[in-house]
């Protein structure tokens, strides 16, 4: 997916960063305010995802971001429930992963994702660039 064309990223508390960077490729953002910021990635259309990932270094830069979770949002803006818990199903990056990627089988059906930073190498977080990897579920006209 191309992020910039399908999604609109803003952070929660509002850090009054501006995140047009903050996709693969790009010169990534870092958060002048917060610590540990939730970034809110919200798809122009629903979306099936398997993987979602921090790209470490680009362009000479790396992140000093070592550790977030995500959790998604369904197409009824609710969060997606473990069939198996009942509960929020939260994916934690493992510490010590330099890959920053949480991968999983296909997630259907998800109108975006909640991702918090959990922990950088020291100061607030520094070059945040998402690769989010999934598809668009097809529509069907009535």
């Amino acid at each position: 997916m191309q992020p910039e064309n399908v999604a609109e990223y803003q952070t929660y508390p509002n850090d009054l960063v501006e995140l047009s960077n903050a996709y693969e490729n790009k010169p990534g953002v870092s958060f002048q305010i917060l610590q540990n910021p939730t970034i809110r990635a919200y798809f122009k259309a629903n979306v099936s995802i398997s993987t979602v990932a921090l790209q470490p270094t680009y362009n000479g830069r790396t992140t000093n971001i070592v550790k977030f979770s995500v959790y998604y949002v369904t197409s009824d803006n609710k969060p997606y429930i473990d069939s198996k818990t009942g509960k929020t199903l939260i994916f934690t990056t493992a510490d010590g992963d330099q890959s920053l990627t949480i991968q999983h089988d296909i997630i259907p059906d998800l109108k975006g994702l909640n991702l918090t930073i959990l922990k950088t190498t020291g100061g607030r977080p520094t070059y945040f660039r998402l690769k989010v990897l999934g598809c668009y579920k097809p529509s069907k006209l009535i």
